[in-house]
């Protein structure tokens, strides 16, 4: 458990608190609404949480160019809300949108259900306030949409995962909500073939809100359709656009398979962000969890294939199903869902670490990343030294710049 846990209220706090961490070479750890999934909060005696959640105010909102400036612990769903209340949205619909923090999102490279048309979080961020290891507040990005200017220093802190500094405001891009919104769903005969059709979809131009294409198994599961995979599509936007966009993505897709009724879309809707069929299953002993990764059209088939029977040789595994639901002109990710059951409550542990080690493999193995939007944290963090090998000796020289102490988040993210 953590030595000190501290409740900032202001920005000037927090720079007050971070002196006093580096006197005394405490760990110093940021927390948002804690519905990270990747371990990238693991105290000890010797560390200072800061919970942010005290930092929630709205700033400013600039409707003439679609800015909100936020204090970084303000709670995802409740920004949507008020954004809704002035007519715009985030376009930034994580699954834990409920549970998660804007400061979270940013610190954790986070994406949204929405990606294809508003991007991931790093689309969306202008400008940043934060405060480094010496206990100095900054402001990197610009409001500008785009600058020459020299390197930018914004990125950096995009899935620095706390490790540069404590983010304490944050300004995004936002949006009008959308005037119309429609989606339609169809089943191919296999999961291969519904990947195909994405990407000819996207290659095309076509840029549905949300495109998610679910394997045979979990097709089965989630929507009850026996016997082939299931895509939805939800388009939004100007009435007309929307009604473009369905008619394209119809002919682009009337060869390759089956129309569904809309209701699955519906159906989709209204159970997205629900999980709580996991709380029996994890009462009863099972081992259960979801592992993302990514990789390009090229190779996606490839590390679908060799993640699915990698893991399919592993003892006490019951099911691993797979869906993809983030989409770009060069590739896209997959989501993987496994069930198992230990020899006894002992050998959960192991088991947990065999099936994420025989996932991680084998996406290496076929050419992909070993994340795509949960980040790295402390679970992933023996793969991300193997995948990022020759970038290493640069980003610990980075992160002495902004943390020259070492006192952010150790253990997270990257080996120190």
């Amino acid at each position: 458990m953590a030595g000190v846990v501290a409740f900032p209220k202001e920005v000037s706090q927090i720079q007050e608190m971070v002196r006093w961490a580096n006197a005394r070479h405490l760990n110093v750890m940021a927390r948002g609404l804690g519905s990270g999934v990747m371990q990238g909060i693991f105290a000890d005696d010797d560390t200072l949480i800061l919970d942010l959640s005290g930092l929630d105010a709205i700033i400013n909102l600039d409707k003439i160019s679609g800015h909100v400036t936020v204090q970084s612990g303000i709670n995802g769903w409740t920004l949507e809300q008020a954004l809704n209340n002035q007519g715009f949205t985030t376009g930034h619909f994580p699954q834990s949108i409920a549970l998660s923090s804007v400061g979270g999102w940013v610190a954790t490279k986070s994406i949204g259900q929405y990606s294809t048309r508003y991007g991931g979080i790093e689309d969306m961020v202008r400008q940043l306030q934060v405060v480094t290891g010496t206990g100095d507040l900054y402001t990197v990005g610009h409001l500008s949409p785009r600058r020459s200017a020299g390197p930018e220093l914004l990125p950096l802190f995009i899935g620095s995962e706390g490790t540069l500094g404590i983010i304490s405001e944050v300004t995004l891009k936002i949006w009008p909500v959308p005037a119309a919104e429609e989606g339609l769903a169809w089943s191919f005969p296999t999961f291969a073939t519904g990947l195909d059709v994405m990407q000819t979809w996207i290659q095309a131009g076509l840029l549905p809100s949300a495109l998610r294409l679910y394997d045979e198994a979990e097709s089965a599961r989630t929507f009850a359709q026996v016997g082939g995979a299931v895509m939805i599509a939800l388009f939004q936007g100007a009435p007309e656009m929307v009604r473009v966009g369905l008619e394209v993505a119809q002919d682009l897709a009337l060869s390759r398979g089956q129309a569904l009724d809309n209701s699955i879309v519906e159906r989709w809707l209204a159970a997205r962000n629900d999980v709580s069929a996991w709380g029996p299953l994890l009462q009863q002993g099972f081992v259960v969890d979801t592992i993302e990764v990514s990789g390009t059209w090229a190779g996606l088939k490839e590390i679908y294939q060799q993640v699915m029977q990698g893991a399919s040789l592993i003892p006490g595994l019951l099911a691993i199903t797979g869906h993809s639901s983030h989409v770009y002109s060069d590739g896209a990710n997959l989501y993987f869902t496994f069930i198992a059951r230990p020899a006894s409550p002992e050998d959960a542990p192991s088991l947990y670490r065999e099936i994420w080690q025989a996932v991680m493999d084998s996406t290496r193995n076929a050419g992909g990343s070993i994340s795509h939007h949960h980040g790295i944290g402390r679970i992933r963090q023996p793969w991300l030294a193997q995948e990022r090998a020759s970038e290493l000796v640069l980003l610990e020289q980075v992160r002495r710049v902004f943390d020259p102490h070492d006192i952010f988040n150790r253990g997270a993210l990257w080996p120190r």
